[in-house]
């Protein structure tokens, strides 16, 4: 009794997808290495969130408008914006209304 064996040869990765697991590693170190007042671990979730929600030119949304259908919501875009008449100053002028307030 004969059974058909088929061998096929793989690899851990293709060959074109070692570039963006690469990209995304190179990316990941960088933004880790910013955050030096904690541990790395400590950092990740806020960097993870960082990369999923950024922009990305070639795809013309961020990873999360893919995934979720809408951008992600970050905490410094939960405050309310500035006010029109605060969005014209310059920033010397701004800095100015600062000091005096």
């Amino acid at each position: 009794m004969f059974t058909a064996f088929k061998r096929s040869h793989t690899t851990n990765y293709p060959p074109c997808s070692n570039e963006m697991i690469e990209c995304v590693h190179r990316q990941l170190k960088a933004s880790l290495m910013c955050h030096t007042d904690s541990s790395w671990f400590e950092a990740l979730p806020v960097v993870l969130l960082g990369i999923r929600s950024v922009f990305k030119v070639n795809l013309q949304s961020s990873s999360a408008e893919l995934v979720y259908g809408e951008p992600l919501r970050l905490p410094g875009e939960i405050i309310s914006p500035l006010p029109t008449e605060m969005q014209s100053i310059s920033a010397s002028d701004f800095v100015d209304r600062l000091r005096h307030t």
